[in-house]
């Protein structure tokens, strides 16, 4: 954005009114230094210099005990890595990182997209100790934190982006308390935190969730909790989410392609229900569905149940999967109540019902 030639508009009027009050001689602004890319003579080498110079210099008179707090926005999640960077290279601290929801939801130039990187509020304070810290410890740090930050996250009525943006917040702020890392390159920090934020975050409200509905000590695979997500989402993620989500769990969207999970949808992912997947094989009488995830099995589940409903099918499907058979009707639970306006949704609570009628959650697992 040409900062510069838009303040101009302003400028000529200020320059009128009080330049003369500051020795202004000039109905331009001066753009000489000015730290933007333009399609004229400054590129982005150009621009991370200066800024790297500004971020410098700027810790260079700070106070000791002051707080520097900059409003930064931007789409890129490389550029705002590369921020940080500038940050922790200068010897800041980051201290806090509060999102804020800019974007108009009716704009339509950001209608069917989404994106993690809201605006933000960054607060940082000049360094003020060596303190050596291990990879492995950090992590715990930062997932202890994002737990127990959730409640307040929601308190907050955050949106999934901006819980997001606040834990990328604490990872940060976390991570560049350290001024050594073993075996942990201190140019990577920023990534590092974007990718610890984004596991954690997804990882604790599922987990949240699921201890919710008595689930406790079970692990879902990446697809699983990346579907759970969306269903909560009205079963759609922006690009940059999904990306953001495939990178942190290490999953491979072209398998989830593959097996008719997810599906383009405009500029964003949308994920397939049960009868949109399922294709039933009449010669042999099973549910078409690839994959052997956790929602896989789920999604067999709801298309059996909605040919043929009885309180047996939980018990099927566990039989078939090795996913326990209590696990199994309360993930229909929870199906149950992410997607309440659906058909998956409906068939998947009839299941849990008349399973729990007749079998009962405290039968040993199958």
């Amino acid at each position: 954005v040409a900062y510069g030639d838009f303040s101009d508009y302003f400028y000529v009027w200020e320059s009128r009114a009080v330049g003369h009050l500051f020795g202004w001689g000039s109905t331009v602004t001066e753009k000489d230094e000015e730290i933007d890319v333009n399609d004229k003579d400054r590129g982005w080498d150009v621009f991370w210099g200066r800024f790297d110079m500004a971020i410098k210099k700027i810790y260079d008179i700070l106070d000791d005990d002051g707080i520097f707090v900059v409003y930064f926005a931007h789409k890129d999640p490389e550029v705002w890595k590369r921020v940080m960077d500038s940050y922790i290279n200068a010897g800041f601290v980051i201290t806090s990182a509060i999102p804020l929801s800019t974007e108009n939801t009716n704009n339509v130039i950001t209608i069917e997209k989404t994106n993690i990187f809201y605006s933000l509020i960054i607060t940082a304070r000049k360094r003020k100790e060596q303190k050596v810290g291990f990879l492995d410890e950090i992590k715990k740090e930062v997932r202890q934190k994002i737990r127990e930050k959730i409640p307040e996250f929601q308190s907050f009525e955050y949106n999934q982006g901006e819980m997001l943006q606040a834990s990328i917040g604490i990872a940060l702020e976390i991570i560049t308390s350290y001024s050594e890392i073993k075996s942990f390159k201190k140019e990577d920090s920023t990534n590092t935190a974007i990718d610890f934020a984004q596991t954690f975050l997804l990882e604790e409200l599922i987990e949240v969730d699921l201890e919710k509905y008595g689930i406790k000590g079970y692990s879902l695979d990446p697809d699983t909790m990346i579907y759970l997500y969306a269903l909560q989402n009205g079963r759609q993620l922006g690009k940059d989410d999904f990306n953001q989500m495939l990178k942190a769990l290490n999953s491979d969207e072209s398998e989830m392609f593959s097996k008719n999970l997810i599906k383009l949808k405009k500029d964003s992912i949308y994920f397939n229900n049960a009868f949109e997947r399922v294709e039933f094989e009449e010669e042999n009488g099973n549910d078409a569905v690839k994959g052997n995830s956790v929602v896989d099995w789920i999604h067999r589940a709801v298309s059996m149940h909605s040919r043929d409903p009885r309180p047996e099918t939980i018990i099927k499907i566990s039989e078939r999967s090795g996913i326990p058979r209590d696990i199994l009707s309360k993930l229909m639970q929870i199906i149950r109540d992410y997607d309440k306006e659906g058909k998956e949704g409906q068939i998947a609570g009839e299941m849990t019902k008349r399973y729990e009628e007749i079998y009962g959650s405290k039968k040993p697992y199958f």
